[in-house]
């Protein structure tokens, strides 16, 4: 049985997209009172005066089990174009284009007292998955909505 639910998450990736953020609406039946579950983005909030919010935004899933998550997002604000045919022939601003905009990652978490500590293990970014590499967020669970407001990042 799904139920749907929202997070709104910040995320801090790069200099491509400082920070991002997203409202997740949840893709399954969680445990009560639990970030566990399967969450898909379903609205973004992009920076900027003013900051623009996209409610058709481009696909995203994040993954809470008991213990581990897995994140796979597309940051960009519409979709991402094709690859040539010949991927060889690809040109460095198509590949940017591409794969740019996509985030990934996955490893450990813990969640207590409304913060949520990642420790990726794996990741699209070499920085963001570098031994020590921590990232923690304030959350709050109201029903069916996770709220999520980065704190830090990889680079503190």
């Amino acid at each position: 049985m799904a139920r749907a639910g929202r997070v709104t998450a910040w995320l801090s990736l790069s200099a491509l997209v400082l920070t991002t953020g997203a409202l997740l609406a949840r893709a399954n039946a969680p445990s009560r009172g639990s970030i566990q579950g399967v969450w898909r983005v379903s609205e973004a909030t992009r920076p900027g005066v003013p900051p623009v919010t996209d409610t058709k935004p481009q696909p995203g899933q994040w993954i809470f089990t008991a213990r581990h998550h897995s994140v796979v997002s597309v940051l960009a604000g519409a979709p991402r174009p094709n690859l040539p045919q010949d991927q060889t022939k690809a040109t460095a601003a198509e590949l940017l284009a591409v794969y740019g905009p996509f985030a990934a990652q996955s490893g450990t978490y813990e969640a207590s007292g409304g913060i949520l500590t990642l420790h990726p293990f794996v990741a699209k970014g070499p920085a963001v998955m570098a031994p020590g590499s921590v990232h923690t967020w304030a959350y709050t669970l109201d029903g069916q909505s996770l709220t999520l407001t980065q704190r830090t990042d990889h680079n503190g």
